[in-house]
C-alpha cells in the first residue's frame, strides 16, 4: 500500500497527499493499493493493517527550512520507546509503534516513511509550486520502489 498523508488545508502539509495522487496516476503492478488521507494517526496506521509493506508519505517540518531534504526511513519501530502520548498529541511513528505491537500479527513486515521537507505550515489551501522538484523526486522513489519489490 502507498499512503499519502498531509492535511490539504494546511497548504504544503499536503504534499504526501500531492504524491499519492501523481502515483496512482501512474501503472502499477497488480495488487498494489494508493490512498490518501488527512485523518488520523490511529486512522493511517489502522488503515495499514493487513497489508504486506506499505509506504508513507507525509510532510516534514524541517526547523532549517531545507525544502531540498527528503527524510527516507524505513522504520526500525523497536529502536526507541513510545513516549507519553494522548490522542491529541500522536506522532504517526508513535501510533505505527503501538499499532505494531497491539497487532503484531497484522502489522506490514515494512513501513517506509518519505518525509518531504517543508518550510512552515499556513491556513490556505494546495501545495507551493516550490516543492515540485521534491514531489517529482518522491514519486520516483516510490514507484522505484515499487518496482523494485514486484522484480519489474
Amino acid at each position: 500500500m502507498v499512503y499519502g498523508w498531509g492535511n490539504p488545508i494546511f497548504g504544503d502539509d499536503a504534499v504526501g497527499i500531492e504524491v499519492a495522487k501523481r502515483i496512482k496516476r501512474e501503472e502499477l503492478p497488480p495488487g498494489i493499493t494508493v490512498c490518501w488521507s488527512s485523518a488520523s494517526p490511529f486512522s493511517v496506521a489502522h488503515r495499514l493493517l493487513d497489508c504486506k509493506k506499505a509506504i508513507l508519505i507525509d510532510a516534514w517540518f524541517d526547523g532549517e527550512k531545507n525544502t531540498e531534504r527528503i527524510i527516507d526511513w524505513d522504520t526500525d519501530l523497536d529502536a526507541t520507546d513510545v513516549t507519553v502520548l494522548t490522542p491529541h498529541t500522536a506522532s504517526i511513528v508513535d501510533v505505527l509503534k503501538i499499532y505494531r505491537k497491539v497487532y503484531e500479527d497484522r502489522f506490514p513486515s515494512s513501513v517506509h516513511v518519505y518525509g518531504l521537507c517543508i518550510k512552515d505550515i499556513r491556513l490556505e489551501e494546495g501545495v507551493h509550486g516550490d516543492y515540485e522538484e521534491q514531489i517529482a523526486r518522491v514519486v520516483a522513489l516510490v514507484l522505484d520502489e515499487i518496482r523494485r519489490n514486484h522484480g519489474e
